[in-house]
């Protein structure tokens, strides 16, 4: 029983301590009350600074749907795995940001050129972003006297600039003259001065200033960055994933201080990006189409000269007619030889493709042979006929086979034609950018 009592004594001795403990830090913190509150104080008052002073970064999103894409080009049907399948969606967020779609961006939008206003320093951020401008063209007071900072409402638009290798990627000024009148600098160095809406060129440096809104004395920054750094840079700035497991939806979003800017980056993108996706799928179509306008020419030189053979021919023996059993024959030669010409057509379309040893050559190349063992075969009956059947029946092969050839070609170039102009791609833009 005592030691129960001694164990009890213990534990209430030490939530004693832990008590006390307790009360003594609150009166310490207490007693340092003051310099607390002026060190919270103080750490609110530099948020609220921060918050009121920081440049504002603005998210732009969008979404594109990848749809599955299957096809094949008439007359080619054999080759139907070249375009058919499911488009990836990590191959297509791949070819979103490749530098084929970004690059176009960067120089459609030209963002390899920067053009931003001088900004008062800490303030001058925060008094130029709150600037309204209740009428166009309206820009706001300068402060202290400092003309050369721009206060808000200030903007430029360059239409183009080259400048020598040595300058890219170095910050020059423009200064605004007069309305019409700017002057670019590089170290105080004046580089060129003229006006705007002209082509100014001088120590091997082009400016063309579309417009510009700005007070007299006002300064610029003006840089050319490096076409492949900007295009690098923005392809690890834009984000896209996809939405879900094989759901073929696309979330592409980009951050920027200029929200205008931003959106107009990311719709630039889905535009450029469908467009190419577009002209992929039509490619093959392209290709077939190339190729058979190709051989149009030489068909229709085999026609006409089967053609004037053939009527040489009948000049020559004076309107001989064919057999029944020639004719017959006849059918059947000019079935073999048309399917023997449709599929050499093939064979010559898959070796631009695929090497010989592809499972898809070698069928054409045995379907090839066994056509020509039946024409060989149907060949032998055909010298047992009189002569003149048989050179009749010749010039008339020829010239019905190079006549189906030649109306097979047609019909496929046109169809061919009207598919590659009606080809649509196998991704959409759901969602346009918005901030």
């Amino acid at each position: 029983m005592q030691n129960f009592k001694s164990s009890d004594n213990r534990d209430s001795d030490a939530q004693h301590e832990d008590a006390f403990d307790f009360v003594y830090f609150i009166g310490i913190l207490w007693s340092r009350k003051k310099l607390i509150l002026l060190i919270t104080g103080l750490f609110a008052f530099i948020s609220f600074l921060y918050i009121l002073l920081a440049t504002p970064i603005y998210k732009a999103t969008a979404m594109i749907q990848v749809e599955e894409n299957s096809g094949s080009v008439p007359g080619f049907e054999n080759l139907g795995s070249m375009f058919e399948g499911h488009s990836k969606s990590i191959t297509e967020i791949e070819l979103l940001k490749s530098r084929k779609v970004i690059g176009e961006v960067v120089d459609t939008l030209k963002l390899d050129i920067i053009a931003k206003p001088f900004l008062y320093p800490i303030i001058g951020g925060a008094l130029f972003r709150s600037h309204e401008s209740y009428k166009d063209g309206a820009l706001a007071d300068a402060k202290f006297g400092a003309i050369r900072y721009a206060w808000g409402g200030e903007s430029i638009d360059i239409f183009r600039l080259e400048l020598p290798i040595h300058l890219i990627g170095k910050e020059l000024t423009l200064r605004v003259e007069d309305e019409q009148q700017v002057t670019l600098y590089y170290k105080n160095n004046i580089l060129l001065q003229g006006s705007i809406a002209k082509d100014l060129q001088e120590n091997n440096i082009l400016l063309s200033v579309r417009s510009i809104s700005a007070r007299e004395g006002t300064e610029f920054k003006i840089k050319q960055s490096n076409r492949l750094a900007t295009i690098i840079n923005l392809q690890q700035q834009i984000q896209a994933n996809e939405k879900g497991r094989d759901s073929g939806i696309i979330d592409i979003s980009y951050n920027n201080e200029d929200p205008d800017l931003a959106k107009a980056i990311l719709n630039k993108v889905a535009e450029i990006y469908v467009q190419q996706n577009v002209e992929r799928n039509s490619a093959e179509a392209q290709k077939s189409l190339d190729f058979l306008k190709f051989q149009l020419p030489e068909v229709k030189k085999q026609l006409e000269d089967a053609e004037q053979k053939f009527n040489d021919y009948q000049i020559r023996q004076k309107s001989v007619n064919i057999s029944l059993e020639t004719q017959g024959v006849l059918e059947q030669l000019v079935e073999l030889e048309t399917k023997l010409q449709e599929l050499e057509l093939n064979r010559l379309q898959m070796s631009r493709l695929f090497k010989s040893e592809h499972p898809l050559y070698k069928g054409v190349l045995e379907q090839i042979e066994l056509v020509s063992d039946q024409k060989n075969e149907l060949s032998n009956r055909v010298t047992a006929l009189p002569e003149t059947q048989q050179e009749l029946l010749r010039y008339t092969r020829d010239v019905e086979v190079s006549s189906q050839i030649y109306v097979m070609l047609l019909g496929k170039v046109q169809e061919l034609d009207i598919i590659r102009a009606g080809t649509v791609g196998n991704v959409r833009v759901i969602d346009r950018a918005i901030v």
